[in-house]
Formats: C-alpha cells, sequence, structure tokens
C-alpha cells in the first residue's frame, strides 16, 4: 500500500486530495496460503466500554451484538516460473437485536437483524517472455445491511416497515507489462460495476404511520416509504512508457475513463399515510396480538386518514461521462542525492459540456 500525500507525479490526478495506490498479493514458485477465524460472541464475554458500539458500517449497536468473521487465501505455481494464481475470500456475519416496544399495542419483542459482507479477489500472473508479463485481476464483493426495525432501546418502526441496503460490487482488470534494457511500458483495462440500493423494502405497497387516539405515533407498518438505487458502470485504460537512461528519465501516458451511471429515487408509488385510530380500533388491533407481525391489513379500514403522500413521478436521471487525460514527466539527477523533476497534465470531462455547450478545455496542471 502506497499513499501519496502531496507533491506526487502529473500521473495521478482528477483529486485535490491524496491518492491510494493498493498491490493486490501475487502468487509465487512456492505454495502458501492462511485461514482465519474470529468470534465475537456478544454479552457472554464483552467488556465494558465507554465507546459507542458501532458495526462495520458505523450503525450503532447495543449490548449483545454478535460477530463471526472468516477467510482464507492460496497462492502459488501453475507452472513454475511463468504462470502464478492468489486466491482471496472472507466473509462477515453480523447478529444484532433492536427492541420493539409499543404499550398501546402489547408488544415488547427482541428483532433480529444480520449485516454481511462477502468478498472475493483472484489474480494470475503470467510470464510471456524475458520481458513481457500479464496479469489479471478479479474483485467481487457482496454486502447487505439490514435495518429490521425496532431501536436500540425501543422503537415502533415494525419489521414489515424494514429494509436493507445492499451494495454489489465488481472490478475486472486486464495489465500488460513491457521491461526492457531502458524502455518501460505498463497498460490497463479495467471494467468495474457498482450496484447500490439503498432500501431494499421488506413489504411492497403503502407504509402506514398509525397513531393513538391522543395523536401519538405507535407503529410504523409497510413499506419503507422511500427509493434509492444507483446503478453505474465504468471502463478505463491506462497506458505508461518511460525511457530511462543513466542520469535522467523520461514518462508519459494517457488515461481514459468512461462511467455510465443510472439513478432512481423518490417517494412511495403506492402511497405513505398516516392515520389515527379511535379507542374501540386501537383495542381490536391490540387484540389481535399479531406482535411484531402486525400489518398494513390488521389496521381498520375505517381509520381516520389524517395525511398522505403518494410518489406520481419517481425520479430518475442517468448519463454516461468520459474523462481524457494525459501527462509528461521528466527527472534529471542533479547530484546523487538531489532530483529534480518537472511534469506536466492535462484533463478533459466531456460533462463540462453540458452547460453552454462549450466544455472546460484548459485544465492543464504542473
Amino acid at each position: 500500500v502506497t499513499v501519496l500525500a502531496n507533491s506526487y507525479s502529473a500521473e495521478f490526478g482528477r483529486t485535490a486530495n491524496g491518492v491510494v495506490n493498493v498491490t493486490t498479493k501475487a502468487g509465487t514458485n512456492d505454495w502458501t496460503g492462511e485461514a482465519f477465524a474470529l468470534w465475537r460472541p456478544g454479552d457472554a464475554l464483552d467488556s465494558e466500554t465507554d465507546f459507542p458500539r458501532r458495526d462495520l458500517s458505523g450503525n450503532a449497536v447495543q449490548e449483545g451484538f454478535r460477530r463471526w468473521q472468516g477467510g482464507a487465501s492460496l497462492g502459488g505455481p501453475i507452472q513454475r516460473d511463468r504462470t502464478f494464481v492468489f486466491l482471496n475470500a472472507e466473509v462477515t456475519r453480523d447478529t444484532k437485536d433492536n427492541l420493539l416496544r409499543v404499550a398501546d399495542l402489547g408488544v415488547d419483542q427482541t428483532v433480529a437483524g444480520e449485516n454481511r459482507f462477502d468478498y472475493v479477489s483472484l489474480r494470475l500472473d503470467h510470464r510471456l517472455s524475458d520481458a513481457w508479463a500479464v496479469t489479471g485481476r478479479l474483485h467481487r464483493g457482496d454486502v447487505e445491511i439490514e435495518r429490521q426495525g425496532g431501536g436500540l432501546t425501543g422503537g415502533f418502526t415494525f419489521p414489515s416497515a424494514g429494509d436493507s441496503q445492499t451494495r454489489r460490487s465488481t472490478l475486472a482488470v486486464v495489465q500488460a507489462r513491457y521491461t526492457g534494457d531502458s524502455l518501460s511500458y505498463v497498460g490497463d483495462i479495467q471494467f468495474s460495476g457498482f450496484d447500490w440500493d439503498y432500501g431494499t423494502p421488506v413489504t411492497r405497497g403503502p407504509q402506514v404511520v398509525v397513531e393513538n387516539p391522543a395523536g401519538q405515533t405507535i407503529a410504523v407498518i409497510g413499506n419503507n416509504g422511500f427509493a434509492f438505487d444507483l446503478e453505474e458502470r465504468t471502463w478505463q485504460t491506462k497506458h505508461k512508457a518511460t525511457l530511462d537512461r543513466d542520469g535522467w528519465r523520461l514518462t508519459g501516458g494517457i488515461d481514459l475513463l468512461r462511467a455510465d451511471f443510472n439513478l432512481r429515487g423518490g417517494g412511495n408509488p403506492d402511497g405513505n399515510y398516516r392515520v389515527r385510530l379511535t379507542a374501540p380500533q386501537l383495542a381490536a388491533v391490540r387484540a389481535l396480538n399479531r406482535g411484531a407481525d402486525l400489518s398494513v391489513g390488521d389496521i381498520p379500514a375505517g381509520a381516520q386518514v389524517l395525511d398522505y403522500a403518494v410518489e406520481l413521478r419517481p425520479a430518475a436521471f442517468g448519463t454516461d461521462q468520459t474523462l481524457y487525460a494525459g501527462w509528461a514527466e521528466a527527472e534529471v539527477d542533479l547530484t546523487p542525492d538531489l532530483t529534480a523533476r518537472r511534469g506536466l497534465r492535462y484533463d478533459y470531462g466531456d460533462l463540462t459540456e453540458l452547460g453552454d455547450g462549450g466544455g472546460d478545455a484548459d485544465n492543464i496542471a504542473p
């Protein structure tokens, strides 16, 4: 892992912040591997802490939070001195309990939820000759973070109005490398896919917020009430050549990136309703004794509707963007302990043409 904090090469742009480069592990001529398992059992062994308890996504969790995590890796030669493989897989499961506590409905239950994180990485390296080599990498991530209803110390959102955040990512790269006496070259072609559904509902249909006769909210049931779904597909190719002679080095390259994305969001097309129950209606719902399984169909048809909102025009936005970049850089060794470097980078993004029709074409960085 290499972190570039400031004054880094003109090869890296498109950000005013730091750059983090990660080189994934490769197989060697020796077969090696490892496996691990981690278990956090919860109340049985948890020590006291003054810090808030959180899961891997930063959400607060209560005492009794449990985690199981395991993984394994294996790397070695497919053909000695020529072809190598490295595989890594990791799995994490979080078990987290919330409390559903509604005195008006006689509900006091624990609602279980789970977070799931699955990651797999595969790398293949092959030497074509003494000068040429190719590498292929594939990374896959599958994450689901459940919001099961309830709350840390009690809540009135029932499991039917719960949802989960899902994130699925794919990254595939092919790289070719040439290493000569004074000339070297690296070229990459990369594809990435990202699907992010921030609120996959447990229940389709309307959402109903229920009030007691005093106007206090006692239940949220049905749909989670909103939609937010993002899809992105990105292709990138980057090529860099370096000429290295005694005392000086010249580097240049190009970097092209094209992204297509679609975002859909908005309210609930089936409607979000707020209703108020009379005392007899509340007693009738409580007598059903549905507990955490309370659903929209359990609300009396004659309940007073205080407010409602229906999404008539779900919002959707999607477009594509292409980013172009090129750079050149020269290094000269002035003394054994002092090197001078000068570089220039140019960037252009076609999304800037959507304003007045003229693109922002003067992005030159030294």
